[in-house]
């Protein structure tokens, strides 16, 4: 998850793929359009004072790192939706469509910088950081670090050590604000944080399983910024 306004892009027709409607994209869209960046810092959840950083990590490239002290169970930052994928399935196996994004987003962007949030129509949904836009301290949620990480072949045992190693190194959280009307998705501090202490989120075994399997895919094509069989670009931002 750890290592932009762009120009508005022309927006094609919609209904590309039979298998999602215009209308479920305009659904999604305004559903999701909360998660999205406000203009100025969102003070009702955050506070006047930036909480966070990105600042090289001694352990995964970037990664973001307190700016104060934290108290447990205070909100430190959003992931904000700069993108936004939906998943189904249909004959040809797990498809992903881009519903809406920001200029540079591919495939693999896709799969490495986004979060899970509720379904939207009976679709899976997730948010997807630009890892370009890092300058606003509200909205670094993206650039959270995983203090373990898994391979695609794990096996259970391994699986169940990461577990444990993410759960014991995690020091904050990622969740959506209320489970019935979710308006945005929160880092939120587990324990009490130093400043100048990096923050760690656990991203799960499945996060870790099915992108390194993606990125491995991605590895095998021509160019790794060109979108692999089971990702179709809908439409550009909206």
């Amino acid at each position: 998850m750890a290592p932009k306004s762009g120009q508005q892009a022309s927006t094609p027709s919609v209904p590309v793929l039979a298998e999602i409607s215009e209308k479920e994209v305009q659904k999604i869209r305004k559903r999701l359009r909360t998660f999205r960046r406000r203009a100025g810092s969102p003070q009702d959840l955050l506070g006047n004072q930036p909480k966070c950083e990105v600042r090289k990590s001694p352990k995964r490239g970037l990664g973001l790192f307190a700016t104060k002290s934290l108290r447990s169970g205070e909100i430190i930052t959003l992931y904000p939706a700069d993108g936004v994928s939906v998943y189904f399935d249909c004959d040809c196996g797990r498809r992903a469509a881009f519903v809406h994004t920001f200029p540079g987003m591919d495939a693999v962007m896709e799969a490495v910088y986004s979060m899970d949030v509720p379904a939207v129509a009976g679709r899976k949904c997730n948010i997807v950081g630009n890892p370009n836009d890092i300058d606003d301290p509200a909205y670094l949620g993206h650039m959270a670090n995983d203090v373990a990480q898994l391979k695609t072949t794990a096996s259970p045992q391994e699986i169940t050590i990461y577990e444990r190693v993410a759960e014991k190194g995690a020091n904050a959280v990622l969740c959506i604000d209320r489970e019935d009307r979710p308006t945005a998705a929160l880092v939120v501090a587990r324990r009490n944080i130093q400043s100048g202490e990096e923050i760690f989120v656990s991203y799960g075994a499945h996060y870790w399983i099915t992108t390194t399997a993606f990125l491995e895919q991605a590895a095998l094509t021509s160019s790794a910024s060109s979108h692999p069989s089971d990702r179709v670009l809908l439409n550009e931002m909206d």
